[in-house]
């Protein structure tokens, strides 16, 4: 079975001087490949997320994140939470190409922050993702969104989503589609 542990790391902007942008990447490289044969629309709400589709090649426990990523974690799951409700109801009939959808939003869940090399300090404050996907460094300067500091509420938002898609496919198949 994949698993779904991401990590965060910082690349440079070649668009822009000076800059960086962090950048989400699968630990397991069975995940990056299911996801890679996801259909497009599915491999686009990650990707604009901020996923890149290559293995992060860190080795951190299983279930586990460092901790200077959290603010960054929150962002790539708010945003493919956005994706894939612009993507409408029926979800469930993508393309997912064995990558699980259910599985990632349980490790966004449960995984727990360990110390670990500390990230540097946000700079700006951005609204939206840069035109690749990434995610531009932000500033904290600013008070944080009421979905960022209460989490669980993002994940709560996530489990229900993730159990209408459940609903979808369990009602399609009593149904007969």
């Amino acid at each position: 079975m994949p698993s779904y542990d991401f990590d965060i790391d910082l690349e440079c902007d070649p668009h822009r001087a000076g800059s960086a942008r962090a950048v989400a990447r699968f630990r397991d490289a069975e995940t990056v490949a299911a996801l890679s044969r996801a259909g497009a629309d599915v491999r686009d709400v990650f990707v604009k997320a901020g996923f890149r589709l290559e293995v992060s090649g860190r080795v951190d426990p299983v279930g586990t994140f460092r901790a200077g990523e959290r603010h960054w974690r929150t962002s790539v799951a708010e945003r493919v939470e956005r994706g894939l409700l612009g993507l409408g109801g029926n979800v469930a009939r993508l393309d997912w190409g064995g990558f699980s959808v259910d599985g990632f939003l349980y490790n966004v869940a449960r995984a727990r922050a360990v110390e670990g090399p500390a990230m540097p300090e946000p700079e700006v404050r951005a609204a939206v993702p840069s035109e690749l996907g990434a995610m531009p460094l932000a500033r904290l300067d600013q008070p944080v969104s009421l979905i960022s500091r209460l989490m669980s509420n993002t994940f709560a938002r996530l489990a229900i989503f993730a159990g209408a898609i459940a609903l979808v496919v369990v009602r399609s198949d009593v149904a007969g589609f």
